[in-house]
């Protein structure tokens, strides 16, 4: 899916990752497209029905930064 414009890049974990989101998208392309693009315009805001992600998966350290997932 492309990013609007302003908008944050996804970088998937895996190859495998990639596939299972095409895979959704086939599947729910409605909602898919939806949750993408609340997730890219801006992805720290949060509502009621999500949770933030905890312990080894709540953040990642790429070139000596600590970066939030």
């Amino acid at each position: 899916m492309k990013t609007p414009s302003g908008g944050w890049d996804i970088r998937f974990a895996s190859n495998q990752a990639a596939r299972e989101w095409d895979e959704l998208c086939n599947t729910a392309s409605a909602n898919t497209r939806r949750a993408w693009n609340a997730i890219t315009r801006d992805p720290r805001r949060h509502s009621s029905r999500q949770a933030r992600l905890r312990k080894e998966f709540g953040a990642k350290q790429l070139e000596g930064k600590v970066l939030e997932q």
